[in-house]
């Protein structure tokens, strides 16, 4: 299995429910890693953050 990456919102990591993989397309057998699919609250968090920040 390959190594899991989170997604970094706010200045911190987070897990999802989900993964996604990501290949080598040179070869499919080659499991780069597993990448969080992050859901509505996560985007929302997101937009949230990314505007605090703007807004500084």
């Amino acid at each position: 299995m390959g190594e899991i990456y989170k997604n970094l919102i706010d200045c911190t990591w987070r897990t999802a429910d989900e993964t996604s993989q990501n290949r080598n397309p040179s070869d499919v057998s080659d499991l780069i890693g597993l990448y969080a699919i992050g859901g509505a609250q996560d985007v929302s968090d997101a937009e949230e953050a990314a505007q605090a920040a703007a807004a500084s």
